[in-house]
């Protein structure tokens, strides 16, 4: 027996808290006999920055993840792909596959100086026209024919359809999925088949028996009437054995006489043929015609048992011959259960601590405005549809503006068999309520379709952006530091609005013009998923959401942080290599002039630290950014650089940002060749020429900042590594590290500052692997802050092996050293410098 698959999707982004719409398709196979569940295979569709630290919040491994899909080449839906090529190779995955538009190949050749790695060996398939590999590359590529299968495996086929508005389309279109339907099984052989010696039929006594057990058991116990045919045949030739361990056990039962009777002949009775179909009339649909035995059965499952659906084949092989037998089975059957369906599932809701959207717990939300965009060159579209008895059909839209429209009944027209169960709108909620959108909604919903709209801002806007926080640990993380130090982790308006843990599941209403029909759209949540099929009968088809429940702290949330005197340091990512629930990878943002500051590394998922950090601030932070430096090339310290410049590229700034980087990371960001990379109020720079004390870079920034001096002292880690030197306009002067071992030429540049901010990968006990993977200890950071003389060390850039608290040094807590957490913010004034020392002795044992 075939083992039952279940289909699920989970939302990972969903466009708020620093994220972007993204999903994972599941296949999962469990148990027949058993409650075992194994993921075979997963298929993402898009992947922003921080999906990898997402997929480690929902606890979705990656090990099965081998395909991936975007709907557009930009930081919003591509920028997290280094750092899931990276993952992916950790749990040692042998491939990954990404298909994209126009340009998908050259950005993934991009990555090779960061993220190139033996497994997995990446394949590139872009969609429609394309310009093909422009130079040797580590990624295999090929260019695939729009509107042809791209999979097609035991599971799903998924078909991609590009769309540009330089071909706009003037016709409706047809069904995609007829245009590609599976061709028809090879017919049956019109003569018999050879007689073979050995007499194949089943003895009547058997037939006998089958019947004898199926009826015992539907009376005693309906549990085991789907596992007849195995139990039949573990005692087959002991049917007496069996039949009198079972009489011992439930007790004598004879076979019914109207069942013996019709069991007695394998001919045709008009009788009993004419009541079974009066009864099965109850239960199948009203269509008049003749049905099938196989057409009844699955419209009784879909109605009783739809988790049965996928193990007809074996009910219809034990039954062959006994269609009438069959059917009033399972009406007995089910009748008898039919009065107390729903109180086994809410028991399991229970156990899996998840609620299905409910209507009194739902709240209707207007769309939200539009946001200006970068244009968009090129768009692909999906058609997914989940193999099995029943198959599904999932659609992907993706409309940047308006001007996309015409697209969607060219690509998504289906026929009554292929109408979708879900849709999935990545299309923002204002195109959404288009007439046109509606209408196209209007003519291609059926009664069971279900629509998920992605739309961070709806999230971001309703009531503070409460329900909109996708890294959960690391917000109560937050909540807990702020109710020791409210001075050192202040709290944007998205955290002091959880103190209402109303659940509540937000949705959309469209109306269709011209028709009185109106449709709801499920607004994508974290923590949401939707089951699209079933394999177990105690799972239940539809939304289902994990609300966040929150431990809050005792002192007030509703005062707004007091404003920092001084010069400030908020440390955006602490951690090193991946980044884990708690620690977000390496970024320091410098506040030397109210709203005037730089970024001092700038690792994946910067841009939605800045997000926890500023709230609606963000976009003005970034408007204002100075320059931001980068130490060196691997990916935990420069991955979120080009999200940032994208987002700064939408807010108009007009004052200069200059990019100081080593070369490899200038070449990549350059090498995406798309507007917002390289505008005009943007410089990029090396490490090398900025050194020149006469780069004319150099002296209108020292100018148009007022800092004293900015240069980059080489340090002991990866080639082109280094450390920072910065003296601010008042003399203050901060080092920073980068990755490192102890380093004497930065101690030597470095001496009297009055802040070191020093990585601090390892505890004394590692040395070993510290020395190893040129990092620095715990003990190793202090004592390069006493060589240096410095005012004030802090540690940053922490192991995954310290989620929370970072390792202390053997030889106790410094008064002038400090640990760095996500979200801390320092100030450089004599009174925030008390408030660390403060916070620090609060953590000793």
């Amino acid at each position: 027996m075939a083992a039952p698959l279940s289909v699920s999707l989970n939302v990972l982004g969903t466009g708020s808290d620093g994220t972007e719409g993204s999903l994972v398709f599941s296949i999962t196979k469990h148990g027949v006999y058993s409650d075992d569940a194994t993921v075979v295979r997963r298929y993402m569709f898009n992947c922003g920055e921080g999906t990898q630290r997402l997929c480690g919040e929902t606890g979705i491994k990656l090990g099965s993840l081998n395909s991936m899909f975007l709907t557009r080449l930009d930081p919003m839906n591509a920028a997290g792909i280094p750092g899931m090529i990276l993952a992916l190779g950790t749990c040692g995955a042998p491939r990954l596959d990404v298909v994209g538009p126009r340009g998908t190949h050259r950005y993934l050749t991009s990555t090779a100086s960061f993220a190139k790695r033996q497994y997995p060996s990446l394949h590139c398939a872009e969609v429609g026209s394309s310009d093909g590999p422009t130079a040797p590359s580590h990624v295999a590529f090929k260019e695939h024919t729009p509107d042809t299968l791209f999979v097609d495996d035991p599971y799903v086929r998924v078909l991609p359809l590009a769309a540009s508005l330089d071909r706009l389309p003037t016709a409706k279109g047809t069904c995609r999925l007829c245009r590609h339907a599976p061709p028809p099984p090879a017919p049956k052989p019109t003569t018999a088949p050879t007689p073979i010696a050995r007499d194949m039929r089943v003895s009547s006594a058997e037939t006998k028996f089958l019947e004898w057990l199926t009826a015992f058991y539907a009376a005693k116990d309906p549990s085991k009437v789907p596992y007849i045919a195995v139990i039949a045949n573990k005692y087959k030739g002991r049917y007496d054995d069996l039949r009198s361990m079972l009489e011992a056990k439930y007790g004598v039962f004879e076979l019914p006489a109207s069942e013996s009777s019709s069991s007695s002949s394998d001919d045709d009775d008009d009788e009993s043929t004419d009541k079974n179909e009066e009864d099965a009339k109850t239960v199948a649909s009203d269509d008049e015609q003749p049905e099938t035995i196989e057409t009844w059965l699955r419209a009784f499952y879909l109605v009783h048992n739809p988790a049965m659906i996928p193990r007809m084949a074996s009910v219809l092989r034990t039954y062959e011959g006994r269609d009438e037998h069959l059917k009033t089975m399972l009406q007995t059957k089910y009748a008898a259960k039919r009065p107390a369906p729903d109180t086994s599932h809410e028991s399991e809701c229970k156990k899996t601590k998840t609620t299905e959207a409910a209507p009194d717990r739902a709240v209707f939300v207007p769309p939200a405005p539009t946001d200006a965009s970068p244009p968009v060159d090129d768009v692909l579209f999906y058609i997914l549809e989940f193999k099995g008895a029943l198959p599904s059909v999932v659609w992907l839209v993706d409309l940047p503006s308006a001007s996309w429209l015409p697209f969607l009944s060219y690509h998504f027209t289906a026929c009554a068999a292929h109408r979708p169960s879900l849709v999935v709108h990545f299309t923002k909620s204002s195109i959404a309520v288009h007439p046109t959108y509606t209408q196209w909604v209007d003519a291609h919903s059926g009664s069971a379709t279900r629509h998920l709209l992605f739309d961070g801002a709806v999230l971001s806007t309703y009531d503070a952006g409460r329900l909109g926080f996708a890294f959960t640990a690391s917000a109560q993380h937050r909540l807990s530091l702020f109710e020791k130090a409210p001075g050192l982790f202040p709290l944007s308006p998205a955290f002091r609005s959880v103190a209402n843990a109303a659940e509540t599941h937000l949705q959309l209403r469209v109306k269709a013009p011209s028709t009185p029909a109106s449709y709801i759209f499920t607004v994508a949540q974290p923590g949401m998923t939707y089951l699209l099929r079933a394999a177990k009968a105690h799972q239940t088809v539809g939304f289902s959401y994990a609300p966040s429940s929150w431990t809050l702290p005792t002192s007030a949330m509703a005062v707004p942080p007091p404003p920092a005197d001084g010069h400030t340091i908020t440390f955006l990512g602490t951690g090193s290599a991946a980044p884990s629930k708690l620690r977000n990878s390496s970024a320091i943002y410098l506040e030397y002039a109210p709203y005037a500051g730089m970024l001092i590394d700038c690792g994946e998922g910067t841009y939605g630290q800045l997000w926890r950090q500023f709230g609606t601030e963000t976009r003005a932070r970034i408007r204002d950014l100075s320059c931001i430096w980068l130490s060196h090339k691997h990916a935990d310290h420069h991955c979120g650089l080009v999200r940032v410049l994208y987002e700064r590229s939408l807010c108009n700034a007009r004052a200069p940002l200059l990019v100081i980087a080593p070369d490899d990371i200038l070449q990549y960001v350059t090498q995406w060749r798309q507007a917002w990379a390289a505008p005009h109020n943007v410089h990029f720079v090396s490490i090398t020429a900025f050194n020149q004390h006469g780069h004319p870079s150099r002296l209108s920034f020292l100018q148009r900042t007022g800092f004293r001096d900015l240069y980059s002292v080489p340090v002991q880690h990866c080639y082109d590594a280094y450390g920072l030197i910065l003296v601010l306009a008042d003399g203050t002067k901060l080092v920073y590290s980068g990755d490192t071992r102890p380093c004497a030429r930065l101690v030597s540049q470095g001496m009297h500052a009055d802040v070191l901010i020093h990585e601090a990968t390892f505890e004394d006990a590692m040395l070993d692997d510290a020395v190893k993977k040129k990092h620095s200890t715990v003990g190793e950071a202090i004592q390069v802050g006493h060589d240096m003389r410095a005012r004030t060390t802090l540690l940053t850039h922490f192991s995954q092996r310290y989620p929370s608290l970072p390792p202390r040094a053997s030889s106790g807590v410094d008064a002038a050293v400090g640990f760095a957490f996500d979200g801390m913010r320092v100030s450089l004034s004599q009174r925030g410098l008390a408030d660390l020392a403060a916070f620090m002795r609060s953590l000793a044992p």
